[in-house]
């Protein structure tokens, strides 16, 4: 089977993007970051209807890895095109250690993640839009539900990824096929 089309899901902080770039250079396949269609200036949300409209459009090339969650908004529209969904489904400890250290490296380095969006110790630390509130209240969710999700799919190859090091024995697998 050839795989065309990836999705790469995982809580804040798993690594979702950073394999999703590895992937995309690897396999010459485009990549589709959906917090980057997601997210305007100062940290406002896309209309859902231009969100879904961005990405209906990005879902017409013939190949593209996709990562992020967005399960309600656009898990319609991406799932059912997809070949094979890479889930990082990490434990907790790790997840929070890469997310902790991403974000203090953002923080110091006062890096732009996307057109007008910087990370700051106020925002991540210190509000109830942190990104670690939301790594807490998610990762449950995500175990519990996911795999339900996934059995409506039967077609959709899935590959569950318990630890970064699962991951790397996996990925040479993964860019050869």
């Amino acid at each position: 089977m050839s795989i065309k089309r990836i999705i790469i899901l995982g809580t804040t902080g798993s690594g979702k993007t950073t394999l999703a770039k590895k992937l995309s250079q690897a396999l010459n396949i485009p990549h589709i970051e959906l917090d980057a269609i997601h997210w305007q200036p100062n940290w406002e949300e896309t209309e859902p209807l231009i969100f879904r409209s961005q990405l209906m459009q990005s879902l017409e090339q013939a190949s593209w890895i996709i990562d992020g969650n967005y399960t309600t908004t656009a898990k319609e529209l991406i799932w059912p095109k997809a070949d094979l969904i890479i889930w990082l489904d990490y434990p907790l400890p790790v997840v929070l250690y890469r997310l902790l250290k991403r974000t203090v490296h953002n923080c110091r380095t006062q890096k732009e993640l996307w057109p007008g969006c910087k990370e700051s110790i106020k925002l991540q630390f210190m509000s109830k839009r942190s990104i670690f509130l939301w790594a807490f209240k998610s990762y449950g969710s995500r175990k519990r539900r996911y795999p339900a999700l996934f059995a409506q799919l039967p077609q959709l190859q899935i590959l569950r990824m318990r630890s970064p090091k699962q991951l790397q024995k996996s990925l040479s697998k993964i860019t050869s096929d």
